[in-house]
């Protein structure tokens, strides 16, 4: 969400608990660092479930944004189509590989995601390859699908260690992917 988002968010707080106070300008900043990741989709829904749950408006107001939000990042996934896997030669059914080039120049190892070219089991980690992100939708994110010949012939070598830290940064944009692709 974007500054402008986060003021007519509180701005309909306020109007809705009745509220001639003044919020400082710095306490205001400091809300909006706390909750600025939040999806500016998910504001209407975290501005009715704070509504319905209290009685006046919350002096810890980012508290419970970023509680509701949770609750919206849940439903939203609950709201995915589930899709089968299928064996795949490839990837071993994960639909992604996880693979490694070495820099000659830096001598280290540089890690990137793929999608599998041979199979449609990405489709358990991304909702789409290619969405637009950022508060004006200005940067264009894109998973590259390629199969396991493609993979080598680019120098890449595939990762069958199923590095955990990766698929769970795949999870995080994909959560992101999908609500930005609903969008549109």
């Amino acid at each position: 969400m974007n500054k402008g988002d986060f003021k007519f968010f509180i701005s309909k707080m306020a109007s809705y608990y009745d509220s001639s106070k003044v919020i400082e300008n710095q306490r205001l900043e400091l809300w909006f660092e706390a909750v600025k990741d939040i999806d500016a989709d998910a504001l209407e829904f975290i501005q009715k479930r704070i509504c319905a749950d209290k009685e006046l408006m919350p002096k810890n107001l980012p508290k419970y944004m970023l509680e509701h939000y949770g609750a919206w990042r849940a439903e939203q996934r609950a709201k995915r189509p589930k899709f089968e896997t299928t064996d795949c030669p490839d990837c071993e059914g994960d639909g992604i590989f996880v693979a490694y080039m070495l820099n000659e120049t830096a001598f280290r190892y540089c890690k990137k995601v793929f999608a599998c070219g041979a199979c449609e089991n990405w489709r358990k980690h991304f909702g789409a390859l290619e969405c637009r992100i950022g508060p004006d939708k200005n940067i264009v994110s894109r998973v590259d699908r390629v199969t396991k010949g493609e993979l080598e012939g680019m120098q890449w070598f595939a990762g069958y260690d199923r590095d955990y830290d990766s698929i769970q940064k795949v999870k995080e944009l994909n959560d992101k992917m999908q609500v930005a692709n609903e969008e549109h």
